[in-house]
């Protein structure tokens, strides 16, 4: 009976001797990967708060843009009536200087 303890302890002491420093490695690959993981949750949020930021510039750029837009086709808008009202003043000239050079429509 002596022998059988002494093998039961001799089985317990090499099974200690393979899961001592298993358990202590998987612990520490478990500590690490903790770490990895929190180190990804700011990396996202900083990413997540870049993009957001990103977002709202594309955004006020757009309504920038868009306000240009309308001011430039304000100021075309304007030239082309500017642009119809001389070239009327112009025909009207025209006409004007050949009635007084003695031009005479033939039309």
């Amino acid at each position: 009976m002596i022998s059988m303890d002494y093998q039961l302890f001799k089985e317990l002491g090499v099974i200690a001797i393979v899961a001592g420093p298993l358990f202590f490695l998987i612990k520490w690959i478990t500590e690490e990967f903790k770490v990895t993981l929190a180190a990804h949750r700011e990396e996202r949020k900083i990413w997540a708060e870049l993009y957001s930021s990103h977002k709202s510039d594309l955004v006020a750029h757009s309504e920038r843009a868009e306000n240009f837009q309308r001011m430039v086709q304000e100021q075309h808008d304007r030239m082309m009536k500017n642009m119809d009202s001389a070239c009327k003043e112009h025909q009207e000239m025209i006409l004007t200087l050949g009635r007084i050079n003695g031009y005479k429509d033939h039309s």
